[in-house]
């Protein structure tokens, strides 16, 4: 499983999952440029921050731009699977961020990294099955 992991958090050492590559991005910008330049296809699973520097994306004025990106990526680079892991998740930023195409929503304070991507993994067998934690 090919997974782009946008998060200013990003843990310098490597995490280590079977059947997983992570390519990790600390903006939203870089982001979106390795999506542009190596097509959507290059992934299987986009996991972003709702809160992280924009990078030269959006306008720089959403206070929470990963909620923005998720729509983004779903209605304007049609991603396939688009998680979100973030500390500031609410039910209501849960029910947006759905609302926006996020397929899975977490949050930090009750899922670890590894926890995320056993749930991404499980999801991509069986669709539409495990898709809230």
């Amino acid at each position: 499983m090919k997974v782009l992991w946008l998060d200013d958090e990003v843990v310098k050492r490597t995490v280590r999952k079977p059947g997983v590559e992570l390519r990790c991005y600390r903006t939203l910008g870089k982001g979106a440029d390795y999506l542009v330049r190596l097509g959507v296809e290059a992934v299987d699973w986009v996991l972003v921050d709702l809160v992280l520097p924009d990078g030269g994306w959006g306008d720089g004025r959403l206070g929470r731009p990963g909620v923005g990106f998720v729509d983004y990526l779903k209605s304007q680079l049609y991603v396939q699977r688009v998680a979100v892991w973030s500390h500031v998740v609410t039910p209501e930023l849960d029910a947006t961020v759905r609302l926006n195409g996020a397929d899975l929503v977490f949050s930090k304070r009750n899922v670890s990294l590894h926890g995320v991507l056993e749930e991404m993994q499980h999801h991509m067998r069986s669709p539409g099955g495990g898709d809230r934690a």
